[in-house]
């Protein structure tokens, strides 16, 4: 009876939801709340009453059950319910058989406990389809990410509720809110509400439950614990697509490997549909244990695929790499000890070498700024990260909102966000990496279609207010400029004002 296969398949589509802003699905899905869950109350008073009845006459306690859960945005809220359960029963602990009344095994049943939710949705603190509201203590241990189930206003019945309800565990159930947040849609609301109706029938999971809150409570602590712990533990994320070469690809994983502290996973994404070779490489690669492969089966672009390798990712720590550079052996092994020097810090980035063809034939030397203020203030002109060189902390990228679909600016994109956030970065004052160039590498940096999409970029800083106006003009005029010149000349431009080559042999004989 599930929509999804299962919580490891949920892919969000959209970052934002559609209830951060007005638009006309929200609007029109308050007004059916309003107007239906009104309707109800009236027709079903009568069936409320008699309920109400039965409950009071079997102990005489008080007919229904008030709790404070958490509601949109956080907001406490006091949902109502008919009381099923026995007075000074301890609702964190496991609901067995004989702590329900009888009466309210039947309500319970047949999922009639719900029902006085209805003036929830009336109110405008509910509505009928979106995640479950839970107490707060669950709130309260929520991460950044996790935190985003409360975008959307809480339902009587979410996807969660459809695929197991009280049977799934609390990581299963954030996975379906989650993927409904990022998901909503009209087209959804129905599929839930059909598969609701269909599981009531059922009577799926409505009783009993094979986890407890205070287990979940702390499952949620232990995870919390576990992402501001750093051990010398991290995930390459790798990803690969059609017009990459299966050697270069080689290369690549071979020297993450290969590093002086071995990763615990690398996980390569495949973009959409690759060639047989590169296929017959990944399956060999599949032999180490270290490695796993996620094909997807449509190209949907750099941003949208790394977005889904940092939720899929198991540590806490991620390495970008990218399918044609190779990494210097101690490259992990710096990054990890910045980590450990400075728990605050957020991204660890560094220089890098340009080769052609063989990597000894290196062209150029990139650097970057290495502290904070500095990396801040370059970032108003240029990307302040070479993208393959960084290892970042998985929560709080995924805090400022994760990769997004930004053409040819995805991590510049990201680090923007996460600069304004003042997450702490740094740059390792030194080569780390060598980025495989040849002739196309200048070509896919012009073109009108690439400016274009420059220019848009960066009027979204403007609009944040990363850029200032001077910011803006001079970062856009200066891309431009570069975008729309003749290729060869790119080149020099690159090579001549964007790379350090003063310090290019000296840098050859170090490595």
């Amino acid at each position: 009876m599930k929509i999804v296969k299962s919580p490891e398949t949920l892919v969000a589509v959209k970052r934002e939801s559609l209830y951060l802003k007005w638009n006309p699905f929200t609007l029109l899905k308050r007004i059916f709340d309003f107007v239906i869950s009104l309707f109800l109350l009236i027709v079903l008073l009568p069936v409320e009453i008699v309920l109400a009845i039965l409950i009071k006459l079997e102990d005489g306690q008080k007919i229904f059950f008030v709790q404070e859960r958490t509601g949109y945005k956080g907001k406490v809220i006091n949902i109502y319910k008919f009381r099923t359960m026995k007075i000074n029963n301890n609702v964190l602990e496991f609901s067995k058989e004989d702590e329900y009344t009888k009466i309210g095994k039947i309500i319970r049943k047949l999922s009639l406990d719900e029902l006085p939710q209805l003036i929830n949705i009336l109110k405008g603190d509910m509505s009928f389809i979106g995640p479950r509201p839970w107490i707060t203590e669950y709130y309260k241990r929520f991460n950044e990410e996790q935190k985003r189930r409360c975008d959307v206003l809480p339902g009587l019945s979410g996807l969660a509720q459809i695929n197991g309800r009280n049977n799934i565990t609390i990581f299963e159930k954030l996975s379906y809110d989650l993927y409904y947040v990022d998901n909503i849609s009209l087209a959804l609301d129905l599929k839930i509400c059909l598969f609701t109706v269909l599981s009531v029938i059922r009577r799926d999971g409505a009783v009993s439950s094979k986890f407890n809150i205070k287990d979940e409570l702390r499952q949620l602590e232990k995870q919390n614990k576990e992402q501001k712990s750093i051990e010398k533990k991290y995930t390459v994320l790798i990803s690969v697509y059609k017009n990459d070469q299966p050697e270069w690809i080689q290369e690549a994983v071979q020297s993450m490997l290969h590093q002086t502290v071995k990763p615990d996973e690398i996980l390569i994404l495949v973009d959409g549909v690759v060639s047989k070779d590169i296929k017959l490489l990944l399956n060999a690669f599949k032999k180490e244990e270290t490695i796993r492969v996620k094909y997807f089966n449509k190209n949907r672009g750099l941003g949208l695929v790394l977005r889904d390798g940092v939720n899929m990712a198991k540590n806490e720590l991620i390495a970008r790499m990218d399918a044609d550079d190779v990494s210097n052996l101690d490259r992990c092994e710096l990054q990890l000890k910045k980590f450990q020097e400075n728990p605050e810090l957020d991204i660890v980035g560094g220089n890098f070498y340009e080769f052609m063809g063989d990597i000894s034939k290196k062209i150029s030397l990139k650097k970057y700024p290495v502290k904070f203020k500095n990396i801040e203030k370059f970032a108003k002109k240029r990307n302040p990260f070479a993208h393959p060189t960084v290892m970042f902390r998985k929560s709080s990228v995924i805090k400022c909102g994760n990769y997004r679909n930004v053409p040819f600016c995805e991590d510049y994109d990201l680090w923007t966000r996460m600069i304004q956030s003042k997450c702490k970065c740094e740059n390792i004052d030194k080569p780390i990496l060598n980025m495989r160039v040849n002739e196309k590498f200048y070509g896919r940096r012009g073109g009108i279609n690439y400016a274009k999409n420059i220019v848009k970029f960066k009027y979204t800083l403007l609009q944040r207010g990363f850029y200032s106006i001077f910011d803006f003009s001079y970062s856009v005029l200066a891309s431009v400029f570069v975008s729309i010149i003749p290729n060869k000349l790119r080149k020099k431009v690159y090579l001549r004002y964007l790379r350090d080559n003063n310090e290019i042999k000296e840098g050859v004989n170090s490595v």
